[in-house]
């Protein structure tokens, strides 16, 4: 994964961790998460972020670019947010790269 273009912040929102969905993820629909009345479905970029002054984390389901395509909200720790992501994306969990890890290279 390329970590010079990692994100650091999204919307205002803190990354936490992040991960890329690549061949080896299986993508199990899980639920329904819907963007605008339509299933998002698979995306290749997940973000697990905090707002400033916010004890929520969010999960932030992006294009390859970082974009942010939806949201997911909710969770009380990073723990429970990448538990919930691994429902859909089987074998992602440790594929997550935590920001605090990288220090100054992210």
């Amino acid at each position: 994964m390329d970590q010079t273009n990692s994100p650091r912040v999204l919307w205002g929102a803190s990354v936490l961790a992040y991960a890329e969905v690549d061949d080896s993820i299986e993508y199990v629909e899980r639920g329904c998460f819907f963007v605008n009345g339509k299933l998002l479905g698979p995306v290749p970029r997940l973000a697990i972020c905090k707002l400033p002054d916010e004890t929520e984390i969010l999960v932030e389901h992006c294009d390859s670019e970082w974009n942010s395509l939806g949201v997911q909200g909710g969770f009380r720790t990073v723990e429970e947010a990448k538990a919930r992501v691994e429902r859909s994306y089987q074998g992602l969990m440790n594929k997550w790269i935590d920001t605090e890890e990288l220090g100054d290279k992210a």
